[in-house]
């Protein structure tokens, strides 16, 4: 198990925490991954055969030093340690980023390890935000941005 602070890879899975939010990026499929977002506390025990019944596939990791990407056949998933998740295809071009723009310099937290200067913003919109619901349910509202080319 290696972290890198909101950062780990677990049981075949690339999680991220922080504040009491948690987000898991797990193979899914011989081509596939799947996202599942929530509280912390919450997702390990999210059945992971609700849609199908999947075979297990290893997926392969890769570290940086802000960021850990998880590949799963031809389809990658990379994750900085802000949560700030990218989709890429097996020739690492960009599919889908989360459209995060967030108020903030440079040199501190939201543009740490952010290869994107466009996502320091003073919109201050989040690339996923969480509501809760009446009961133990949560609603999320995710936004995400292609590459133009």
């Amino acid at each position: 198990m290696r972290c890198i602070d909101s950062l780990r890879i677990e049981n075949n899975r690339l999680k991220w925490r922080y504040n009491g939010l948690s987000l898991h990026i797990i193979p899914w499929g011989e081509n596939g991954l799947r996202v599942i977002a929530g509280y912390d506390g919450t997702l390990d025990a999210v059945p992971l055969s609700a849609l199908l019944d999947i075979e297990d596939h290893p997926a392969i990791f890769s570290e940086s030093e802000t960021a850990i990407t998880i590949q799963n056949g031809t389809i990658s998933a990379r994750i900085d340690m802000q949560g700030r998740l990218e989709f890429r295809d097996q020739s690492g071009k960009l599919l889908l980023k989360e459209m995060w723009r967030q108020r903030d310099t440079r040199n501190t937290f939201w543009s740490a390890g952010s290869e994107y200067p466009e996502t320091i913003s003073a919109l201050k919109l989040p690339g996923r935000d969480f509501k809760p619901l009446a009961g133990n349910a949560s609603q999320i509202t995710v936004s995400f941005e292609s590459d133009p080319d």
